[in-house]
């Protein structure tokens, strides 16, 4: 596998996902549409293009960028030349100084061998008053497990302290999931399942895959090609952020969001 084959493990059209994994997904993509109404957009990290949809619904223009090719091609069977897909790295990002108002990057900074390149060069593409909205799952949290091909997941102070090292002015977190919605029985779940992946050597994806996520998770909703606000929204309303202190490591979120403004 290249190392830059993120196939296997990016959110694609089919694949099959828990009901928290699908609220996840909706909200931060209901949540970058409220963003990007009027905006020129980019998501880095775009993948087989799952969320574009909503999020074009708002833009005024909307870009997409992964580094893995069959996604884009996914991505491109879907919606032709609606919007300009590209392969390329985000740490080298192919767009002109002040190009966007706003970019997102969802569940795809930990894969990044150097993330602090990516936060320089998405200020570099932000006009003024530009927003840089990064979505990750929280180091800190209790139940984490790192996902494979992962490189590095920065706890809340340090993602705070590089953001203004970047050159950002303004850097503020919220967070989703906290450990107090879950039950006894899904924490024990949770804690089984860390225990699975970290222990027994098996690739995370085929049957094996499908079956622990069931096991882990309960009933199973297969991922849209292209999903609308109209259907994501009863999802992304199971979900409420929370405010977050910027240099205070958070234990309690299972996901973090990252708001930085130029």
């Amino acid at each position: 596998m290249s190392p830059l084959d993120y196939g296997p493990i990016t959110e694609t059209p089919g694949l099959h996902v828990s009901q928290e994994q699908l609220a996840r997904f909706a909200h931060r993509y209901i949540h970058g549409a409220e963003l990007a109404n009027g905006r020129r957009v980019l998501e880095v990290g775009c993948g087989a293009g799952a969320g574009l949809s909503v999020l074009g619904e708002k833009a005024s223009r909307l870009t997409g960028l992964d580094a893995t090719e069959a996604l884009l091609h996914m991505a491109q069977a879907q919606y032709g030349q609606q919007f300009p897909l590209t392969c390329g790295d985000a740490q080298q990002l192919p767009y002109a100084d002040a190009a966007f108002d706003l970019v997102l990057c969802f569940e795809a900074i930990y894969y990044k061998a150097d993330y602090r390149t990516f936060l320089r060069e998405s200020l570099r593409v932000l006009a003024d008053d530009g927003l840089l909205l990064i979505v990750y799952s929280n180091p800190d949290w209790p139940e984490f497990v790192p996902g494979r091909l992962s490189v590095h997941y920065p706890p809340v102070p340090e993602l705070a302290h590089e953001l203004e090292a970047a050159g950002f002015r303004r850097v503020r977190f919220a967070g989703i999931l906290p450990a107090t919605s879950y039950t006894l029985k899904q924490r024990a779940i949770q804690r089984l399942r860390r225990y699975i992946l970290r222990v027994i050597a098996a690739p995370h994806t085929g049957v094996l895959a499908h079956l622990l996520k069931k096991f882990s998770y309960g009933r199973l909703t297969p991922l849209p090609a292209a999903s609308t606000a109209q259907s994501l929204t009863p999802y992304a309303a199971q979900l409420a952020p929370q405010p977050l202190p910027a240099y205070q490591a958070d234990r309690v979120h299972r996901v973090l969001y990252a708001y930085a403004e130029t």
